[in-house]
């Protein structure tokens, strides 16, 4: 059995979250209310941002795996690690973007 690299894995994932999200943009413009199924497009917003966030966790999980086993660091890591910030940055984002805030 050959040696799993942490980091292609971790760049794989990411690539995969960045297409969901780029997905869930496009699904997000182009919902029409009223021609669409609100509960049909709500659960498949639903289930893609499940897998989203199940990918981004193991992704963090093979970077931390790969960084302690002091796998090489090239560009599969650098770019993992700076797609899941970018995650992290969107989700946060997206709460802030969702609360409201009541000035007095």
């Amino acid at each position: 059995m050959g040696k799993l690299n942490y980091y292609k894995w971790a760049f794989r994932f990411t690539i995969w979250i960045l297409i969901i999200q780029i997905v869930l943009f496009f699904l997000g413009f182009n919902f029409n209310l009223y021609s669409h199924d609100i509960e049909q497009f709500i659960r498949i917003i639903n289930y893609l941002v499940m897998i989203s966030l199940l990918l981004f966790v193991t992704a963090v999980i093979f970077l931390i795996v790969g960084f302690v086993k002091r796998e090489e660091q090239n560009y599969q890591f650098w770019i993992a690690f700076l797609l899941c910030i970018g995650y992290v940055i969107n989700l946060v984002l997206g709460q802030l973007a969702t609360t409201t805030y009541v000035i007095f």
